[in-house]
């Protein structure tokens, strides 16, 4: 993996779409993007043999939350921590991990114990389904404005 400023993790992602969608809005914003805790018995774990689904077939970007911690030292869990802040006008460090959990299950504990900050999406009402982060260039060059969606 090359090292840039940041690096978006999904966190036991299952959904091969997903991940692909996670992979692209790296590459748009210039970060890397890598996965962490995939379970063989998961879609997104399996060998990608015949896979049209699955990301880059067996070329998928892993990462272990060891590595993650060795290079950057702001990692954000992206959950609905009870100590976790309002993504809205939260600011990252030059250099930071963004940890995105399982569609289901959200972050795995591992993942939250190693974040240094948590953030959170607020909700519109307790009726609403969880927000899912989103991201949008910013208007500045290398910016990202993230968002809920």
């Amino acid at each position: 993996m090359n090292s840039t400023s940041a690096i978006l993790i999904g966190d036991s992602i299952e959904n091969p779409a997903n991940a692909r969608v996670m992979m692209a809005a790296a590459r748009m914003f210039g970060v890397e993007c890598a996965f962490a805790n995939i379970a063989p018995t998961d879609p997104l774990g399996s060998n990608g043999e015949g896979d049209a689904t699955r990301p880059d077939g067996d070329r998928l970007p892993l990462i272990t939350l060891d590595a993650a911690t060795a290079r950057y030292s702001q990692v954000i869990a992206c959950d609905n921590l009870p100590d976790a802040r309002e993504l809205y006008g939260f600011r990252a460090a030059p250099q930071f991990a963004l940890l995105i959990g399982n569609e289901r299950r959200g972050l795995t504990y591992s993942s939250r114990r190693i974040a240094t900050e948590a953030v959170h999406c607020p909700r519109r009402s307790n009726f609403d389904p969880p927000c899912r982060p989103n991201f949008d260039p910013g208007t500045g060059a290398g910016t990202m404005v993230a968002g809920c969606g």
